[in-house]
This record gives structure tokens, sequence and C-alpha cells, in this order.
């Protein structure tokens, strides 16, 4: 049995729809993590399981518990604000013990030690919020939620605060304590890499509903529709004609991650594709990531991202030819975002035919896949 169960949630704001038909499970332990872009639904999830929202259909179930009624001190559940809503005028202990305050003295106190030695901030007892970092304002938000022992831990956007460097350290920080504790937790965030690094299983969310649900390699290297493909690690979605194990693609023949026939939109990653110097497409820009460059092609209207290794001797206006080497993964969704209408406007095959694209390619140099 799953600790935390949602079932076919519905919530509409003014008649306006904002949750549909939302449904998914959390198993004991596990961190969960619902990633999407702003305006998607998920903080609205996130209250609903809270019990600050009320949904307009489904329901949610702790422990086989059904808790859709209940109000949020009832329900088990801790929560991890955005800007971490700590008590300016009390100090960290206080602010921890303020979900114990039924418990007596001495074992609340006991408690509060406990989380705070847990967290890493047992010699910050007295200190207030002002008085810190903002990492470590961030545990004192993890500290005073986990310190009631709750049933799972939510975390609503608990990052975006921090700066970049401090943000990757927090989050591995916090994913650690969490897993020590053995404690069940849920993130929403629209950070793609936070979610990939956070999760032990990921769910994707756009318009509402949950487009995808599975471990962060599966959804990565296996998406299913054309928005997972592209908000997880900026996919190439391409129109193709497919023949079983292959298809043909504007950037010639592509082998598939699975099977599939006629026509069809496959994604293929930027890291699958190398550069061999002459071609018909134009380099057209180039980001520099240290370690690895993200290059953009385009010819007439069709654009292409890879991802290249430093140092990459190709300049913005050269002539390239894209090489895929790694497979595509067909997808479920057509060029309209709906199955199988999928209606590319693609030159034939013959246009695209290797051979004639390695005509006058000069010299072999190449960029790209490693």
């Amino acid at each position: 049995m799953s600790l935390l169960s949602v079932r076919s949630l519905r919530k509409a704001f003014a008649e306006t729809p904002v949750i549909a038909d939302v449904s998914f499970d959390v198993g004991e332990g596990q961190a969960f993590a619902l990633v999407g872009p702003s305006g998607c639904g998920k903080t609205t999830t996130l209250r609903l399981i809270a019990g600050f929202e009320r949904p307009d259909a489904g329901h949610v179930r702790l422990r086989g518990q059904d808790i859709t009624a209940l109000p949020p001190e009832q329900r088990g559940v801790g929560f991890v604000f955005q800007d971490y809503a700590l008590f300016p005028h009390l100090t960290v202990e206080a602010n921890v013990a303020f979900g114990l305050r039924r418990l007596p003295r001495r074992p609340r106190q006991e408690r509060v030690l406990e989380v705070l030695s847990l967290v890493g901030l047992a010699g910050l007892w007295s200190r207030h919020p002002h008085e810190l970092s903002g990492g470590q304002m961030q545990r004192v938000a993890l500290a005073r939620a986990l310190a009631p022992q709750p049933h799972v831990v939510l975390l609503d956007e608990p990052f975006n605060s921090l700066d970049a460097g401090l943000r990757e350290t927090t989050r591995q920080d916090v994913r650690t304590l969490l897993h020590r504790a053995g404690t069940t937790s849920m993130l929403v965030t629209h950070d793609q890499e936070e979610a990939l690094g956070f999760a032990d299983v990921l769910g994707v969310m756009q318009g509402g509903r949950l487009e995808q649900i599975g471990t962060p390699s599966e959804v990565y290297a296996r998406p299913r529709t054309a928005f997972v493909a592209q908000f997880l690690g900026r996919a190439n979605v391409l129109a193709g004609r497919a023949e079983g194990t292959s298809a043909i693609t504007a950037v010639g023949t592509v082998q598939l991650d699975g099977q599939a026939w006629g026509e069809v939109q496959l994604a293929l990653r930027p890291e699958s594709v190398e550069l061999v110097r002459g071609g018909d497409w134009t380099l057209s820009g180039r980001e520099y990531r240290g370690h690895h460059l993200i290059l953009r092609l385009h010819r007439d209207e069709q654009r292409l991202t890879v991802r290249a290794e430093a140092p990459c001797p190709f300049v913005e206006g050269d002539l390239v030819r894209p090489v895929p080497r790694g497979r595509a993964v067909p997808l479920e969704d057509g060029c309209d975002g709906t199955p199988n209408r999928c209606s590319p406007t693609m030159p034939s095959p013959q246009a695209h035919d290797p051979a004639r694209s390695m005509a006058g390619s000069g010299a072999p140099t190449r960029c790209g896949r490693r």
C-alpha cells in the first residue's frame, strides 16, 4: 500500500480549471517531485494535499485513511513554505517547538534538540531568523516541519530564494536529511535539474494534468510526449517516417528506442547528435557551459540543439552536418498534441540522403557526442 495516494483531484478557481483529474502514489520513504512550468497547478496540488485548499472532486489518502475533509493540523503532514515562514520574533528553538505545543516541556525540548542536531543547527538554538544565512533558515524550516514526526513532508519550491551554489548544496543536504530520517517527502518545483536531482520518483505536470510519472532516468530517457521531452533536457522534437526500428528525419536516418511505423514525432537528445564540418545546417549560436557547449543550428525554418564537449572547433556561421549517434524515442503525441495525427512538412527522404549531405564536406572535423 502507498503511504500517500491521490486520486482524481480536481480544482477550479472562479470557474477556471486549475487541476484536472490528477492521480499518483508516493511510497513509504520515497522522495517524490512534481515538476512543471509556472501556473501548471503543482502548488495547488500540494496545497490540496496539505489541506490548505479543498478539492472540487477526488480524494487524498494517507496510510489508507481518507484525509480529504480533515483540517491541516489533523493530517499528519509537514509543510515547508517557499519563504520559510519563520516567526522573526522567536528564536530557532521556539520556531521549531511551535508545532509541539501540546507536548510537556521536557519532551518538547528533547525533540527540538533532536531535530536541530539532525539538521546540524544544535549550536544555533538561541539565534533569531535574521541572524541566520539563507541555508540555515531553510534548515530551521525543515526542522520545524520534521519536529511533529509527520507521515509526509511537503516542500513548496523551498530553494528558490537561495543563490545558485547554495541552492544545490542545500538541496543535497535536505534530501540526505529526509532520507536519514526515513521521512517521505514531496517537492514541487519548476526547476528541472532540481527535480531530477532530488526525486526517487518524478511527475511532470502541464496545464493541470500529469503528463508522465516514473524514475528520473526513465522519464528523461523515454519521454512519452513532446512537452516532457522538451521540458526535461532540451530534446529536439523531429518529424519523421518510421519503419520499425529506424526513421527518416531531417537529420537523416535515426535508430529508434522501440518500434514505430508511419509518420511519427521523435525526441532526440542534444547529446545524441554529433557535428561534422560541411553540410547545409548553419551554426547560429554557441552557449559556453564550462565543460560543454550548447550549439544551436538552423536550416530554413528548422532548428536543432546539440550538446558538444569543450573545446569545440565550430564557430557561429559554420556550415555543418548533424549526425545522429544515439537513439530517438517515438512520442505518443503528434505535431498537434494528439495521437497519430502528425503531418510533418518535411522534404522527401532523398533530400536528406546522407550521401548527398556528405558531398563537399571537407575535413572530417567532429564535435558533439563522446
